[in-house]
């Protein structure tokens, strides 16, 4: 106890141990450590003391004070400068140890923090702004509000657009593994269904824009559930890597369906075969992972709301396709996407307890668009089957997205005034929340 400061014979052993602590690494006196070389002759010159050197035996107490004493992690991690001012995090690679990546310290504001799924808030608000267009077309409400949620979502988009784009310019090691992670990935198709939000937002005041980003959003969409429908094939998945977030790339197929403009209706058929057929495959997947493996971890269970999107869609872009068909095989097809959109909102509402006693995490904006994508649903249902129970859901669905939007909002206001959009936390348990 005492002196706390190593023995010559200490920074001799254990060099390694030095720099665990994030001490420099002291070399021993020449004096008492002679260099010897393959001659025998030390570099002074003389003899080495051979068997009578070696036949000297350290007392007691001399190896007492000569032996190493092992360091304290505790020590150690309040010594080592990564772990206090994050300025070396990271192993060299191939054994350069010259080489050390520059990242911040966890719970430094960077822009490498910034959410993918921040993408999904546009989706949450831009479709609360569609769900109020149709509704006041429907039930004559003022058409100014779902053009006020639909412009802010526009701007917003723009926002989130250039502080993601910082992010692939400062930091692409970290898009990268966004992208290539089995859950992050799935977020990407958020950014391409926001130009195609945007697309049906922009129709009624401009349609040779609308079709513009429709151009523009369609073919990303494609082209992200392409390469994660690929990385799902190519890398070897467990059971539990499957989470309701994995629909968010058809989704965007169902979504490019139904902005598509006049004159691409073929296109939007197919483009809606994508979104259909997909659905099904992984929805036997999705209800055997949820059933079987272990529960979704905390920060992952708002993402159960996404289930509600792919029904809720397919009903829309199937009524935008078929021009609102009512009788007949066609018409009837429609309403049964509408009743097993139904069924899902039903099932995730008799949840409801258990999703509001969830701590709030970004991965909360999961609720907002499915739900906007069901009123819409319900909305263009009440159109076509006059009957005031039909009215009396899609008010009631357009209330409960209004407060849901509202809520997650503020909340997400909040984390960015306390700066956490921009800041991994020291200690992280669960990489969703």
């Amino acid at each position: 106890m005492g002196d706390d400061r190593p023995t010559d014979a200490q920074t001799d052993a254990a060099p390694g141990e030095d720099a665990a602590r994030g001490a420099p690494v002291r070399a021993a006196p020449a004096k008492k450590t002679p260099t010897r070389t393959t001659s025998g002759r030390t570099a002074s010159g003389k003899k080495s003391g051979g068997k009578k050197a070696a036949s000297k035996k350290p007392s007691s107490k001399t190896a007492k004070k000569s032996s190493p004493r092992k360091a304290s992690p505790r020590k150690a991690e309040k010594k080592s400068p990564a772990a206090t001012t994050g300025e070396t995090i990271g192993e060299p690679k191939n054994g350069d140890t010259t080489r050390s990546k520059k990242l911040p310290a966890p719970g430094a504001p960077s822009t490498r923090h910034f959410p993918v799924h921040i993408f999904l808030s546009v989706l949450g608000i831009g479709g609360l702004g569609i769900a109020w267009r149709e509704a006041a077309e429907s039930f004559s409400f003022t058409p100014a509000v779902g053009e006020l949620f639909l412009g802010f979502a526009a701007g917003f988009y723009i926002a989130v657009l250039a502080l993601y784009g910082l992010k692939a310019l400062r930091h692409p090691d970290a898009v990268i593994a966004d992208f290539i992670d089995p859950i992050r990935g799935s977020y990407f198709a958020a950014a391409g269904m926001g130009l195609l939000l945007m697309a049906a937002a922009a129709r009624p005041h401009g349609p040779e824009v609308a079709e513009i980003l429709w151009a523009l959003g369609a073919p990303v969409t494609l082209a992200i559930t392409m390469a994660l429908t690929v990385g799902w094939m190519r890398h070897e998945f467990h059971m539990r890597d499957a989470t309701p977030v994995w629909f968010l790339p058809i989704a965007g197929n169902l979504l490019a369906a139904i902005a598509v403009p006049p004159g691409y209706e073929q296109i939007g058929w197919m483009i809606f075969a994508v979104g259909l057929v997909l659905w099904l495959m992984l929805q036997g997947i999705l209800f055997y992972r949820l059933m079987f493996e272990a529960p979704l971890a905390h920060g992952l269970r708002p993402t159960m709301a996404i289930l509600l999107a792919p029904p809720a869609l397919a009903a829309v872009a199937y009524q935008v396709l078929t021009n609102g068909a009512v009788l007949g095989a066609i018409g009837g097809f429609g309403t049964m996407l509408y009743g097993l959109a139904l069924f899902v909102a039903v099932l995730l509402l008799v949840q409801a307890p258990a999703f509001l006693r969830l701590p709030f995490g970004l991965t909360a904006w999961s609720y907002p668009f499915p739900l906007a994508a069901f009123t819409v649903a319900a909305t263009l249902h009440g159109d076509r089957h006059a009957h005031w129970a039909a009215d009396a859901i899609a008010i009631a669905a357009l209330a409960l997205t209004t407060l849901v939007t509202l809520i997650v909002f503020a909340k997400t206001a909040q984390a960015l005034m306390a700066g956490r959009l921009f800041r991994l936390p020291a200690a992280k348990t669960d990489p969703e929340d």
